[in-house]
């Protein structure tokens, strides 16, 4: 189990840090300034699900593989999807502070966890990133990893629809 650093480690989310929010996973980024917005903490499905799923694509993926190591992050030594799994609950906890200043925060446990389809592996993910998009967070290589592994598992998906198959390639 893991608590997020420089946060005291408690069983409950401080009441500042639950508000209500749309998750707006299709949008574009842009200025929403107009708009008020809130971020929170995922919970632990989301995040096992997402490594599970990143642990399952990279075993085909040397690409992915490679742009990990790119940037510094160990996604093959031993072990490794629980390691990965704090520094996403980490990061999360990190916009939060960014966002809300000091919250405290659960701890953190990960297990293996399965999506019922890759779409929801990439709907888990994309609000993770939702979440995460707070101060300075979306400029970290663990960010910009998530990022480039969103957008192989959203071509990887819309290439094996069979509208995708039917389509004129033109």
């Amino acid at each position: 189990m893991t608590a997020c650093s420089n946060a005291s480690a408690t069983n409950k989310i401080s009441s500042t840090s639950l508000f209500p929010v749309l998750c707006l996973e299709f949008l574009p980024r842009r200025n929403y300034k107009s708009i008020i917005m809130s971020a929170f903490l995922v919970n632990e499905k989301t995040i096992s699900i997402i490594v599970t799923t990143l642990s399952e694509y990279l075993t085909n993926n040397q690409f992915l593989i490679d742009k990990a190591r790119e940037l510094e992050l160990d996604v093959i030594s031993p072990h490794w999807q629980e390691k990965f799994a704090d520094a996403l609950f980490e990061m999360n906890c990190e916009a939060l502070r960014q966002r809300y200043g000091d919250t405290e925060f659960p701890l953190f446990n990960y297990q293996l966890a399965h999506a019922p389809s890759l779409i929801e592996a990439y709907k888990s993910l994309q609000c993770f990133l939702y979440q995460c998009s707070e101060g300075n967070v979306p400029e970290t290589k663990l960010f910009k990893f998530m990022e480039e592994f969103s957008h192989g598992l959203a071509k990887d998906i819309i290439s094996n629809l069979p509208e995708y198959e039917e389509a004129e390639w033109s």
